[in-house]
């Protein structure tokens, strides 16, 4: 009988990446480009909405936090059915659940409807991110894997920088509903690529072994049931380690990244074109640093790479808040944000995926997913009170320095996982 990391290693036995790696990868970077576009369109519509239906900075941040109120339960129920019925299916699933019902908003007629689509959608979405990093980092070499995830996790710098800039920055003049209904309907065609990619090899491995014990008795079931395996004791310490990483990287992101647009129009003066097309600087610049970002995770390490990456994105936070005034400044600060705030992600993706087990690793990216959520939710109306008060120039400072100050306590807290299976 072969252990979890023979069932592992015998599943995925190459060391270079393929032409089936190749296709793979493409495919998935354009699910998490086209899901991280629209996810974008909030953010880039913001001022449009509140200049519209004359909201608040309060308003707005409870409108995000009610969106992002269902993606909990999509995470746990997509990521649970993943390591149970595969990661293929689920994503599918996931997939429709989120565009679906983003066509609806073309529709709406106040802040409250809006909030109702955007949940709706909220909840497919929070499917997409434990299916689609479970699976590109199951199917790929340990060695090539830290690169490999940077590929796809680069969708979200093209797809949530410039195209949703572009597609904003084109179609908001005309209504900014039609950015949400012109944008969600390429995104379904990626269902029909996601039917040509095989199952997750790994998961089949784990699944037939599984079956070799499907006489266990109820009791064992149930404890070996995947939520409840990763809160064992001896996956404790990682849990809690992903969980530090990704809560950095969500602080940023929700805090600082999701709110450039709104700071440049209300406290720089900006236009709105200029506004959205500094996010699509912002991405075009990221998606180079998302491949740096793997190549760094493959040469130098997790650790390494995860700590350099949230030092650098805090001190170009900082210098942007503090120093970009015109727009020529703030325009040439989308070269290091983009780098190293938008680069940072692909191998925190990477060290979740290796510090899990292959059995329960959806439901334990979903897991983590869960227990940023309370925070999450709360983050976008805590930021609308305190920039209703001060500024989001006050938000945007608290946050960088954190990012330096946790940046460099990682170094000396993570493990190394580099070249291992899980």
């Amino acid at each position: 009988m072969y252990t979890k990391d023979e069932l592992v290693t015998k599943a995925v036995e190459e060391e270079k990446l393929n032409k089936y790696h190749w296709r793979l990868l493409i495919i998935l970077m354009f699910v998490w480009l086209f899901s991280s576009m629209n996810q974008m369109f909030y953010s880039l519509t913001v001022p449009l909405i509140m200049e519209e239906w004359q909201l608040t900075y309060v308003v707005i941040g409870v409108i995000w936090s009610a969106m992002l109120l269902p993606s909990v339960f999509g995470s746990m129920i997509f990521g649970t059915l993943a390591d149970y019925f595969g990661r293929k299916k689920c994503l599918i699933a996931a997939v429709l659940g989120f565009f679906t019902p983003r066509v609806l908003v073309g529709l709406i007629q106040d802040w409250v409807q809006l909030a109702a689509v955007m949940a709706m959608a909220s909840f497919g979405h929070g499917g997409i991110f434990p299916t689609v990093f479970s699976m590109v980092s199951e199917e790929l070499p340990a060695r090539k894997r830290g690169f490999g995830v940077s590929v796809v996790a680069s969708g979200y710098a093209l797809g949530g920088g410039v195209l949703a800039g572009l597609v904003v920055a084109v179609l908001a003049p005309v209504s900014w509903r039609a950015v949400y209904l012109v944008g969600s309907i390429p995104a379904i065609l990626t269902v029909f690529a996601l039917r040509f990619l095989p199952e997750s090899r790994v998961w089949l491995a784990v699944k037939a072994e599984e079956k070799k014990r499907a006489s266990l008795s109820w009791l064992k079931r149930i404890k070996n049931f995947k939520p409840l395996k990763l809160w064992e004791h001896r996956y404790l310490k990682r849990i809690l380690l992903i969980f530090l990483v990704r809560f950095l990287g969500t602080v940023l992101w929700v805090g600082v990244a999701s709110w450039v647009v709104t700071f440049l129009l209300f406290e720089r003066y900006f236009s709105a074109v200029s506004g959205a097309m500094w996010f699509a600087f912002f991405g075009f610049f990221g998606f180079f640093g998302n491949w740096l970002n793997g190549w760094c995770a493959d040469r130098i390490g997790r650790k390494w790479t995860i700590s350099l990456f949230y030092i650098g994105s805090g001190i170009s936070i900082l210098v942007f808040t503090m120093f970009a005034h015109t727009q020529t400044q703030a325009f040439l600060m989308t070269i290091p944000i983009g780098l190293a705030l938008l680069g940072l992600y692909p191998t925190t993706f990477t060290f979740a995926s290796e510090m899990l087990s292959p059995e329960a690793r959806a439901t334990g990216m979903a897991s983590i997913m869960i227990l940023m959520k309370p925070f999450t939710i709360a983050l976008p109306t805590i930021i609308g009170i305190l920039a209703t008060a001060h500024s989001l120039a006050l938000c945007f400072t608290l946050f960088a320095t954190c990012a330096v100050i946790v940046g460099s306590v990682l170094l000396f807290l993570l493990p190394e996982t580099r070249g291992k299976i899980f």
